[in-house]
């Protein structure tokens, strides 16, 4: 799923614009941004949460050719899946495994989708 799809279904549930949506998710996104430059954590109860993570240097091997080489340390921004969601992903993925014949498609959209 894109930006614009996620601006596509927001518009048709807030009733507004597929830009003025757009507008939205780049407002929330660089809230995000902001908030993990400032306090490196973002906290969004039920939904998950975003972290600055430190991955220290290391010696990798170049995929090709099998190669050593140097991978400096960087920071890397990391989200982890509130408990809710979870849920709901798991509950998808045993929906998922289900033939699509022996379920309706609105048991798919009953987790607010």
């Amino acid at each position: 799923m894109t930006r614009w799809d996620l601006a596509t279904q927001l518009s048709y549930k807030l009733g507004i614009t597929k830009e003025e949506a757009d507008n939205y998710l780049i407002a929330f996104m660089n809230a995000i941004k902001k908030g993990l430059d400032e306090d490196g954590k973002v906290v969004m109860q039920g939904f998950g949460s975003f972290r600055m993570k430190e991955y220290d240097s290391r010696m990798g091997k170049r995929p090709n050719s099998s190669e050593p080489i140097y991978i400096p340390k960087r920071t890397k921004a990391v989200f982890s899946p509130g408990k809710e969601l979870r849920e709901i992903v798991n509950h998808a993925e045993v929906e998922s495994a289900i033939p699509a014949s022996e379920y309706s498609q609105s048991s798919v959209f009953a987790a607010g989708i």
